[in-house]
């Protein structure tokens, strides 16, 4: 046994308060939560490492609509293990990994005029299942480094958004379907010289619903989940003075469009699909570093992108849209 570690934490209250308009606090929620969590590693040779470990964790949380108000609660909790076993090969490493993730629950407002159906007073937790196996190596005397990783999610008990009457924009949340499905991730870093460093990632993700809830069919992608990320750097720096270190980088990075689904509002007069752009967004920055400061331009968004990053959604007839194009000045002092 080469390595163990334990850990418990005691109850941890947090609290939040939603106000109106007139700044009177209108809603309190309380979480309590404890975890008790532990590791253990095992060389079964030379060269591989297995690792087990598992969390137990339990939330305790209530709400109270308004002050004077009766206090409902529940109280969620989860067992997550976690295995990982590692080659080490001299290169470089082959992993394999399988952990349970959890997201607790939580309560509705059931406060909905009288000729509605009130929705569920609470919605329970969801739970997410990950495999992954990858390498990672160094090659051409450890000045590129190669990070590939091959994964599976199975995600269950999804907690979706629903309306409590057709068009009726008045939500609340609930447990529904289960969605699956691989991606892979990509990331490599070149040292050019002492002075250059370059940098690239590519990550692909193809998950999809496999039962149909309120909201979504068996085969509609995860909301608002691209495809395919990518992005490219170039870091340069070196010596221009007696403690006086320049620097320039750009970077480029590609995010894919994403789908939004929301089968359960009528069409028309709100879209069952609505999406948010692909976007590709460059930003140069150069400067020069002191010993106490730092002085340096930036342009960011280079190619004055303006496509959207958020859809409209129901009610919300305008997309979200990122920061155009900014350019400026900057110091940066150490005290």
């Amino acid at each position: 046994r080469q390595g163990s570690s334990f850990a418990v934490t005691s109850p941890t209250p947090t609290s939040a308060l939603v106000f109106d308009l007139f700044g009177a606090p209108t809603t309190t929620n309380t979480s309590e939560f404890w975890t008790i969590y532990a590791q253990g590693d095992y060389a079964l040779t030379d060269a591989v490492t297995v690792s087990l470990g598992a969390r137990y964790f339990e939330d305790e949380r209530s709400v109270q609509a308004a002050p004077g108000a009766p206090v409902r609660s529940a109280t969620f909790d989860s067992f997550n293990p976690r295995l990982n076993l590692t080659w080490d090969y001299g290169a470089g490493i082959v992993f394999f990994t399988a952990a349970k993730g959890f997201r607790s629950g939580g309560f509705n407002s059931t406060n909905v005029p009288p000729i509605f159906t009130p929705p569920p007073p609470t919605f329970g937790p969801e739970e997410l299942w990950t495999y992954e196996v990858g390498t990672k190596r160094y090659l051409f005397a450890d000045r590129l480094l190669i990070d590939l990783a091959v994964y599976y999610n199975d995600w269950s008990d999804v907690q979706q958004t629903l309306t409590i009457a057709p068009g009726v924009p008045i939500p609340y949340t609930a447990n529904g379907g289960a969605a699956s499905g691989f991606g892979a991730d990509f990331a490599a870093q070149l040292e050019v010289s002492d002075a250059l460093t370059l940098s690239a990632t590519l990550g692909w993700t193809d998950m999809e619903y496999d039962t149909a809830s309120a909201t979504h069919a068996a085969g509609d992608p995860l909301d608002l989940v691209p495809e395919w990320t990518a992005s490219i750097s170039a870091d340069y720096r070196r010596p221009i003075a007696n403690n006086v270190e320049g620097y320039a980088r750009f970077d480029l990075g590609y995010t894919d469009g994403s789908q939004n689904t929301l089968r359960n509002l009528p069409s028309p007069p709100f879209d069952t699909f609505t999406f948010v752009d692909a976007r590709t967004i460059v930003n140069v920055k150069a400067g020069a570093e002191f010993e106490r400061f730092e002085v340096f331009g930036f342009i960011e968004n280079l190619l004055d992108d303006n496509g959207t990053t958020f859809p409209a959604v129901g009610t919300v007839t305008i997309p979200a849209r990122g920061r155009p194009i900014t350019a400026g000045l900057g110091v940066n002092v150490t005290f």
